[in-house]
């Protein structure tokens, strides 16, 4: 049997590619395959505890079947920036669905691709700012590859 001092290292350690990913510290990147509203809105609840007074900037690629005009505004309550792109995959959202979706939260910027997003968002990032990505396990490779690539 493992002891109860064993167990409770192995639980602060572990960790789970795509949630509350930290893939750099200051600034912070954060990336969570959040892509529902509650989900969304549970990933807002975190960084406001986690980031109570840093500014937080999201990128949200969400497929257009999941409901991303109920998701939005639990986004907005948590970031002070946030940008949308587009998913590459076939339920991914078109531009003009995208400049839709804009329209109904203003503010919102849109980015050409995920890659676009996130270099976008990362060079608007406030001095203690913290950069989110989120809504989708299809943006993780397009995202790992940016964030690889700037270092």
């Amino acid at each position: 049997t493992l002891s109860d001092e064993i167990l409770q290292c192995g639980c602060e350690h572990v960790s789970w590619k795509g949630r509350f990913e930290r893939l750099q510290r200051e600034p912070d990147i954060i990336y969570d395959v959040a892509h529902n509203p509650e989900g969304i809105r549970v990933l807002c609840e975190t960084l406001k505890e986690v980031y109570p007074d840093r500014p937080v900037s999201a990128v949200l690629g969400i497929l257009a079947d999941k409901q991303p005009q109920k998701a939005i505004p639990f986004l907005q309550a948590a970031a002070k920036e946030i940008w949308i792109c587009p998913v590459p995959c076939e339920r991914g959202m078109d531009h003009a669905q995208l400049q839709e979706l804009a329209e109904m939260f203003p503010g919102i910027r849109i980015g050409e691709s995920v890659t676009a997003a996130c270099r976008e968002a990362y060079g608007h990032l406030p001095a203690g700012g913290v950069l989110c990505v989120l809504g989708s396990h299809y943006i993780a490779k397009a995202l790992y590859d940016w964030h690889s690539d700037k270092k």
